[in-house]
């Protein structure tokens, strides 16, 4: 019997493990701490499980009030720890209590041990991650209100000004907010990996800002080195991660800036990234007219008087970041510095921007942390073919397999090619 199709039985055995322990309102126990939860609704699917919204509950059984997004990990890759990521963040926590940057990373706690609880018994489920259940709604479901131009020709999408200059205000303030996080995260010389649209969540509060969920793949440059491993999305992976032969010497510090640029394109034309192919990358590097043709279009705006000139400016900067990031030599990647933000009043901005992302924030209106379409993390599509708009997740038993099965296959697909 091959490997692959030893995988599969493995895959598809723990997918129906997993499905036939876990599903709404069944009582998990995280062993270690005996800490008792009840599944309340499914937010979303991933290639590695599901994500449940759960209600804490007290010894005797009642609710204590308190809930959190616990994430079941259903169908493991075989090739990296899920619970290093949290832990290096953890540990960065600790060790940096005063870090703002890190504020923007969600909180996640590994649980080793879970067990699902029926009729008195105990049954082992495997691993989970429990996550602060915040207010707000992913990115990925919020394509539209992002859009500021079209991939193909950079012509602006919206004739109202103050629209369009809204919109630069909201890709500037994304773009603050991921690279002064990962920028920091380099320096202590860690990768987040998987900095993509489906890992990235408006949080309403005080500050309405930007938060990076599911720091799974967050890893140690050294240990990506050493180890040669290859983890992330296919389309966002930077080219030297994803090199024939391995080269360690091209890993370094601006690994996440790579992804950070072709997401950066993807929010701003709403130009789904799960549909670029692995090439994309280099065929943007050869599109800088498009950007360009962009910039014209918002200068031409503000001598109308119709833009302001500090709108112009940011879009400017981020043509600058774009162009420089996405660079297939990762040694022109740093051109753009987390510090240059600084020349810019960001509070200011982001009271500018805050009721539009709070807008934003509650389409649709429920208080969850993950509103994720179906995961394809690991899948890779080549080509540009048009996909359907993401549907609201399906529940019932026959959903919930199909799901599982779907991810079975797109992990097995993904670990055969980074592999």
């Amino acid at each position: 019997m091959n490997i692959m199709m030893r995988l599969g039985i493995f895959f598809l055995l723990f997918a129906v493990h997993a499905y036939a322990q876990v599903k709404i309102d069944t009582v998990v126990k995280d062993d270690e701490s005996g800490v008792r939860y009840q599944t309340r609704s499914e937010l979303g699917h991933g290639a590695e499980g599901t994500v449940y919204k759960v209600e804490e509950l007290a010894p005797d059984g009642t609710s204590t009030g308190r809930h959190w997004a616990l994430k079941v990990i259903g169908s493991e890759f075989p090739y990296y720890d899920h619970f290093r990521g949290p832990r290096i963040v953890a540990q960065l926590r600790a060790e940096n209590p005063e870090s703002k940057e890190l504020d923007f990373f969600i909180a996640e706690r590994p649980i080793s041990h879970l067990s699902a609880v029926a009729n008195g018994k105990e049954t082992q489920v495997g691993k989970a991650l429990l996550s602060e259940l915040l207010p707000g709604v992913n990115i990925y479901l919020l394509g539209r209100w992002f859009k500021l131009f079209d991939f193909q020709t950079g012509d602006l999408i919206s004739a109202d000004p103050k629209e369009i200059e809204q919109r630069v205000r909201t890709l500037f303030l994304l773009a603050h907010d991921s690279v002064v996080p990962l920028d920091y995260l380099a320096k202590k010389g860690y990768v987040f990996r998987d900095y993509k649209r489906a890992n990235i969540l408006i949080h309403p509060g005080p500050s309405p800002h930007f938060k990076l969920i599911d720091t799974g793949m967050v890893e140690s440059l050294e240990h990506i080195k050493n180890t040669k491993e290859r983890a992330g999305t296919p389309p966002f992976i930077a080219p030297e991660t994803l090199a024939d032969p391995f080269n360690q010497d091209a890993i370094g510090e601006f690994l996440d800036r790579y992804s950070i640029a072709l997401n950066l394109w993807s929010v701003a034309t709403d130009y789904n990234g799960y549909r670029f192919s692995l090439d994309l990358g280099t065929e943007l590097v050869k599109r800088p007219e498009i950007l360009e043709k962009v910039r014209i279009n918002l200068k031409t705006l503000h001598e109308s008087g119709q833009l302001s000139e500090e709108a112009l400016r940011q879009f400017e900067f981020l043509n600058r970041f774009i162009v420089s990031a996405q660079s297939l030599n990762p040694s022109e990647r740093g051109v753009v510095k987390a510090e240059d933000f600084k020349a810019f009043d960001v509070d200011k901005i982001r009271e500018e921007t805050s009721g539009y992302l709070r807008m934003l924030s509650t389409r649709p209106p429920e208080d969850v942390i993950y509103q994720l379409p179906p995961n394809r993390s690991m899948k890779i599509i080549q080509g540009e073919k048009e996909a359907p708009p993401p549907k609201a997740a399906k529940t019932g038993a026959f959903a919930n397999m199909r799901c599982k099965l779907r991810n079975m296959v797109q992990a097995i697909k993904g670990w055969a090619h980074l592999k």
